[in-house]
């Protein structure tokens, strides 16, 4: 699993394999999950759920559950849209791969990178959001002779990034000591351009440090940023060979995942810090997305949650590791947001009747009353409210569960704020369910995050393979 954008420098990040913010551990696993039978009543961590048995349970006779429809999908679903921020996009991106003195993987990174940009997978990815096709040949492939250092802070790389865009390949520096390197690099790196996106592929032998820790130990990937070389902004990719995370289809198969990310995120939001493009659920509806998602929101990130957003694209003349990535007009259409969608029904549920809502988003940066869409209940109060069960074809009924916060996270804080009650844990499209409500306390947001977990799968892996739908609660 990859996660995300990394805080104190605000660039888009991968995360590999294990840990996720919050203190909670972001299980991956190619395992088939076993069916231990239905959800259990209450779920663990601290979160707040009561679900009932199969069925319906203590709800009115009167109460309208739907029925199973042929529309697909029977309810319009309230899902996230990434905002638009207005910045500039690389309208046709220039993959410039970049590799070091020993790096056996150096011919099939620059295949990639070759590939990618004339894929059905890249304009399936990014077509939507104003990228064209992305080139790259023998001319873009950078193979460096002089060994980067063994210790680089993402400081360290943005200086080096602009010194190798503007410099002579003779006097250029590798390392944080602030000199230049005696021996001379390879023939110097193709003048950017407005398009340009250098991608780096560091390897094992140099640990980036962020925060003083390094990249790979702490699950990180890989990132994107952006720095200025000459009176250019240039975007660039930075991926990690973490060894130690290298899954079941090899080193390169993560790396190239990593890799597909960072560069469709660097061509959709190439100014992440100066001039963000695509980035944030942050529209005037959907803000629950950001706090699902912790606020790691450019279109790789918001996919990188789910288990089967990572594959091998089978296309006849390009066969690497990928990651989907966020559509917003498929998820608004009732299709899976993260394309290209995977094979099967895609079922989950949505939000019927969205109230007005506010949410103090100061420690964020934003208004402490920031104008959003949820169901709003004051402390103390309890309410109930219906759910839709909604897919794009005919598939078998599914499980759903109700959390307190982000379950792939773990629990919003020390303490459970709210008390929820589903009356229904099954359904088809068409099928409606109802959540009650309690607000025992208002946290830090006057916000409360519930997620709503679709899953056709039970026991150990069924969070990592579920759909979500994520509700706020307001409580102001």
């Amino acid at each position: 699993m990859k996660l995300q954008d990394y805080a104190p420098f605000a660039a888009s990040l991968v995360l590999v394999g294990v840990t996720a913010c919050g203190g909670a551990t972001a299980k991956t696993s190619t395992d088939t999950p076993v069916d231990s039978g239905p959800a259990p009543a209450v779920t663990d961590s601290g979160t707040t759920v009561v679900v009932a048995d199969t069925g319906v349970a203590d709800a009115a006779p009167d109460v309208d559950h739907g029925s199973v429809s042929t529309t697909y999908p029977a309810f319009t679903p309230d899902i996230g849209q990434i905002t638009n921020n207005g910045g500039p996009v690389l309208a046709k991106p220039e993959i410039v791969t970049v590799t070091w003195p020993g790096d056996t993987n150096a011919a099939t990174y620059e295949a990639f990178g070759d590939g990618l940009g004339k894929s059905q997978y890249w304009a399936t990815s990014v077509t939507e959001y104003g990228v064209g096709v992305a080139t790259s040949g023998p001319a873009n492939h950078v193979r460096m002779t002089t060994p980067l250092a063994a210790t680089m802070s993402d400081m360290d790389i943005a200086n080096y990034v602009a010194q190798q865009a503007t410099a002579p390949a003779e006097s250029v520096d590798a390392g944080a000591d602030g000199g230049t390197d005696a021996a001379p690099a390879a023939a110097a790196w193709p003048a950017p351009t407005a398009n340009t996106i250098y991608t780096l592929y560091i390897p094992a032998t140099t640990s980036v440090q962020l925060q003083g820790a390094d990249a790979c130990q702490q699950g990180v990937g890989g990132y994107h940023d952006n720095v200025m070389a000459g009176s250019l902004n240039v975007a660039y990719a930075v991926v990690l060979e973490c060894s130690e995370f290298a899954g079941p289809g090899g080193l390169v198969q993560e790396v190239t995942q990593s890799a597909s990310h960072e560069i469709v995120e660097g061509s959709t939001d190439p100014s992440p810090n100066v001039d963000p493009a695509w980035i944030g659920f942050d529209d005037d509806k959907h803000i629950a997305w950001d706090i699902f998602q912790q606020f790691q929101d450019e279109i790789g990130d918001a996919c990188e949650l789910y288990q089967n957003s990572f594959y091998t694209d089978t296309e006849s003349a390009f066969n690497f590791g990928v990651q989907r990535m966020w559509s917003n007009k498929s998820g608004a259409a009732g299709h899976d947001p993260c394309v290209p969608v995977a094979s099967g029904p895609y079922y989950n549920v949505t939000l019927l009747d969205p109230e007005d809502i506010t949410v103090d988003a100061s420690m964020f940066g934003m208004s402490s009353k920031f104008p959003s869409k949820g169901i709003r209940i004051l402390s103390g109060q309890t309410k109930t409210f219906a759910i839709g069960f909604y897919s794009d074809a005919a598939t078998t009924p599914w499980n759903i569960t109700a959390y307190e916060g982000n379950p792939l996270f773990g629990p919003m804080g020390t303490t459970s704020n709210l008390e929820i009650t589903l009356d229904v844990n099954k359904g088809q499209n068409g099928n409606k369910a109802y959540l009650t409500v309690k607000v025992k306390s208002q946290g830090s947001m006057n916000a409360e995050l519930i997620a709503i977990a679709s899953s056709q799968s039970t026991g150990q892996f069924a969070e990592y393979t579920a759909n979500y739908m994520p509700i706020l609660i307001g409580s102001q």
